[in-house]
């Protein structure tokens, strides 16, 4: 039985001498009548030279092949150059892009690029989400804001940055920025970032038509009057 096979593994660690397995003997009572004592040799046939190697390695290590990792260098290098000619591009049609816009960053490295083109000008990031309908009217807002400047030769860079990625998870840029919550801006000074700037999304608000569209108006004044008052810290010449 197992118990029987345990009970004799444990005997057969703690002991010694090796066991003679001819002279062992099993009493066995069947039927609940007299004692009989059985070899149990023929048994122990096969379960003998397990138990003696178990006794005398019972903490073996079992060694398991393991295949080295190869690593093709070669294409890591390619795919890396890849992605820093796309980066390059993409920055090259931002400086060659006729007339003020709101430039679409896609990635951390871009945004960096475009912030070291920046300079000293101020760094307008706007935070939306395709899904939002709100995010699409603030856009305009944000567009326009991106026309009067350029009339007035305002150092400011408009950017846009979809916190969603096409696996529905936060981007490395809105994880970095902590934004989670859309419509939202930062503002950008050197690479630091200066002021944030969060307004109301509609679909998480109760109200007419008529008392949505003050609360907007308003959230637009203030956005214009917090660029007004960054470009009057940062831009002396802004200052009419």
């Amino acid at each position: 039985t197992g118990a029987f096979c345990l009970a004799l593994q444990a005997a057969l660690k703690h002991s010694r001498t090796p066991l003679n397995y001819s002279s062992l003997r099993l009493m066995s009572r069947v039927g609940g009548g007299s004692s009989t004592v059985l070899p149990v040799k023929p048994c122990l046939t096969r379960l003998a030279p397990l138990l003696q190697t178990a006794t005398q390695n019972p903490r073996r290590p079992l060694l398991t092949p393991l295949k080295a990792l190869h690593i093709d260098r070669r294409q890591h290098l390619e795919l890396a150059w890849q992605r820093q000619q796309g980066e390059e591009e993409l920055l090259k049609q931002h400086l060659t892009v006729k007339g003020p816009t709101v430039i679409e960053v896609r990635t951390l490295a871009h945004l960096d690029q475009l912030v070291d083109s920046a300079g000293s000008a101020i760094v307008l990031l706007y935070f939306y989400s395709k899904s939002c309908g709100t995010c699409k009217e603030v856009l305009q807002h944000c567009s326009q804001l991106c026309q009067e400047n350029s009339h007035q030769r305002a150092g400011v860079l408009f950017l846009k940055h979809n916190i969603w990625n096409e696996f529905d998870d936060l981007t490395d840029v809105a994880r970095m920025y902590k934004a989670k919550a859309v419509p939202s801006f930062i503002f950008l000074t050197g690479g630091a970032m200066v002021r944030r700037l969060r307004m109301p999304d509609a679909r998480h608000m109760y109200g007419s038509t008529s008392v949505l569209n003050r609360m907007y108006s308003y959230e637009k004044k203030r956005l214009r009057a917090t660029l007004r008052e960054m470009l009057f810290r940062n831009t002396p010449s802004a200052r009419r």
